[in-house]
Parts: C-alpha cells; sequence; structure tokens
C-alpha cells in the first residue's frame, strides 16, 4: 500500500510540476493582465494559508474575469490531481496525461468567459475529456501501458501472486485499448474512479441511460475479450 501511494504521490507532484512550469496565456477576455507565465502555482500570488477558508470555484471565476488573473491557480490546484488521474486512465502515459491536463488549463484560462461560474469543474472536465478522446483517435496510441500502479493497482501479496496479476493486466490492457474512447471513458469514470451515473452525467452532460449504455456495451466487449485471453 505504501508503494501505491508513494507512486500516486510522486506522479502528481510530477504533473504538478510541469503545470507549474507551463506558459500560461495572459489574453481571457475580462482579465487583460493574467498570470505571469508558472506564476499560477506560485505561492506568492495568492494566500493560500489552510486556516482561511477559500473563495468557492464561483468566486474565483468571476475574479478572474474581473481582472485578478492570478487567482485561476486557485482552480488548478483544487482540480488537476483529479483531471491528471483521469487522463492517466485515459491515455495509460503520465508524460501525455501531465500534457493534456496543462493544455486543459490554458484553454479553460483562454475560454474562461464562456464557462458558467458555478460548473467550471465540470467545464474543464469535458476540456480535459475531449483532449483524451482527440489523443486516442490516433490509432497508434490506443495501447494503455498499465504498469502504472495510478491506473490500475497491483494488490498482489506474494511474488507468483504479483506475477499473476501483471499477466492478468497484459489482458486487461489489450481489452481496454480496444475500446471506443466514448466506451473506455464511461468505464474509468465508473469503474475506475467510482462515479455514480448522475455525477458522471454531469460531467460529461450525457444521459443517464446513454452512460449506462456505454458502460454495458464496455463489460460486454471486456469480458468477450478477456474471455478468449484468459
Amino acid at each position: 500500500m505504501g508503494s501505491e501511494h508513494a507512486a500516486d504521490v510522486g506522479a502528481t507532484a510530477t504533473a504538478s510540476a510541469r503545470l507549474a512550469g507551463g506558459t500560461w496565456p495572459t489574453d481571457v477576455e475580462g482579465a487583460p493582465e493574467g498570470p505571469r507565465p508558472g506564476a499560477i502555482l506560485a505561492p506568492d500570488r495568492v494566500d493560500m494559508k489552510p486556516e482561511r477558508p477559500q473563495p468557492p470555484d464561483e468566486a474565483v471565476v468571476r475574479a478572474v474575469l474581473a481582472g485578478q488573473g492570478e487567482f485561476y491557480r486557485l482552480l488548478v490546484r483544487r482540480h488537476q490531481d483529479r483531471m491528471y488521474r483521469h487522463a492517466l486512465r485515459m491515455v495509460g502515459s503520465s508524460d501525455d496525461a501531465a500534457d493534456i491536463v496543462q493544455r486543459t488549463f490554458v484553454t479553460g484560462y483562454r475560454k474562461l468567459a464562456g464557462c458558467e461560474p458555478e460548473k467550471v469543474a465540470a467545464w474543464l472536465f469535458r476540456i480535459s475529456s475531449n483532449l483524451c478522446k482527440d489523443f486516442l483517435k490516433d490509432r497508434r496510441r490506443q495501447t494503455v501501458p498499465l504498469d502504472d500502479p495510478d491506473v490500475i493497482p497491483i494488490h498482489g501479496t506474494t511474488p507468483s501472486d504479483d506475477v499473476e496479476r501483471r499477466e492478468i493486466r497484459h489482458h486487461v490492457e489489450e481489452a481496454l485499448r480496444r475500446l471506443p474512447a466514448d466506451q473506455r471513458e464511461a468505464f474509468v469514470l465508473k469503474h475506475l474512479e467510482g462515479h455514480s451515473y448522475d455525477e458522471m452525467a454531469g460531467l460529461l452532460e450525457v444521459s443517464v441511460p446513454a452512460l449506462k449504455m456505454r458502460v454495458k456495451r464496455a463489460r460486454e466487449q471486456l469480458q468477450q475479450t478477456l474471455r478468449v485471453c484468459l
């Protein structure tokens, strides 16, 4: 369990560092003086002391659009870890996942005036979701390596258990590779991230019946593929 936690912390720290080093835009409508490059995660721009209550997302969005662009990093801090883990499970590469998350926040910053402030978290998630799907359209990138415990953890207790689980993961990788992006996304949200169908519908703006069908088809295809392989 300790190694899994360390891997999770390490992957998240790496992604955060890459986000912090990015070049951020300053042309958001309504916020002509945005944060300087690399400043969104800088500790000197917004007071992050835990004893002080932080403004909700809606207030942060309104502050950014009112010209206080440095507050955008609050949104980054709040949502980057969850977004990174989801992107990693979708594309399988920590570097590509970090790139997708950074592009998500850059795009979100540029287009912030077009979102509903009270729904900014779901809006950012959909940007990330679309970038993941665009990435997966390249058939050469369909393979999802599962050797990162952040994607599918290993819970074996003995060396032989680990070998068996690694073999199973290899077959799961092949099965996931064959899923259409929409089905893979629904399966990841439901079974790897534990979202309810109502939560998924809010994130993706897709009806619950449609999501249930995607998950059902993903399960069926995974079962069929694994039945052949195992």
